[in-house]
């Protein structure tokens, strides 16, 4: 019975959009992508502690709003992480092969984007984010290959893999 279930987001203007959520590896953001196919997506947020405020809150009236950080259309987003105040996404916007760039929350614009990693010879796969440090994998000469960098974007090392191959999703603390 669903009689009871608070309503906290809906897009009934598009039935088409396809949605997936998430949370920054801190606790503090939660993450919204859409999109109507595998060419691009938007990505919004909306800080955790207002979602409690607002489910605490006994005369709330609507749903969460959340604020958009990139509007779908422009090319794919994914969010990695919140890092020193900033989203840090991997995008292919305006680089075909893959970038990871630092978003302000405060001023989205694409214009206001950070490179942290910027577009290379080789197309950025993923870029995953533990233990203090990002690991960007790249696919070069359809092979993977991955390198840990620091939050400023200096590639620490390559990390030496057993062959010829592609790597799956890499998770860790």
């Amino acid at each position: 019975d669903q009689s009871a279930d608070i309503m906290v987001f809906e897009h009934s203007h598009d039935p088409l959009l396809r949605s997936h959520l998430g949370i920054t590896n801190d606790g503090q953001w939660l993450l919204l992508w859409e999109g109507k196919g595998s060419k691009t997506n938007g990505l919004q947020v909306l800080s955790v502690e207002h979602t409690v405020k607002w489910l605490e809150d006994e005369g709330r009236e609507g749903i969460l709003n959340f604020e958009p950080l990139i509007p779908d259309g422009l090319a794919r987003h994914s969010a990695v992480d919140y890092i020193n105040d900033k989203f840090y996404t991997w995008t292919n916007y305006e680089s075909p092969r893959g970038r990871l760039v630092a978003i302000d929350p405060e001023e989205p614009s694409t214009e206001a984007w950070v490179d942290i990693i910027p577009e290379g010879d080789g197309v950025i796969d993923r870029v995953s984010h533990f233990g203090g440090q990002l690991f960007v994998e790249q696919m070069v000469d359809a092979t993977s290959r991955l390198y840990r960098y620091d939050y400023e974007g200096s590639q620490l090392d390559a990390i030496e893999l057993p062959g010829l191959g592609s790597l799956g999703a890499l998770r860790g603390k």
